[in-house]
């Protein structure tokens, strides 16, 4: 299981103590919100570094 996946499974139990049991709606904010911080931020750095990865790869299939 990745990264990002994980989190978005954290953010739906997040969601699903915060209906079940509302007194615990402002734990459940702040650890839904900082999941979805996580995966935001493990997208981001994965486009960026697949972006990096992509031009060294196109240079060593030229090369051969």
């Amino acid at each position: 299981m990745n990264f990002r996946l994980f989190c978005l499974l954290g953010i739906l139990v997040c969601l699903l103590v915060s209906w079940l049991a509302p007194h615990y709606l402002g734990a459940a904010r702040v650890v839904g919100y900082s999941f979805l911080g996580f995966a935001t931020l493990a997208t981001l750095l994965g486009y960026r570094t697949h972006e990096a990865v992509a031009p060294a790869q196109a240079t060593t299939l030229k090369q051969d």
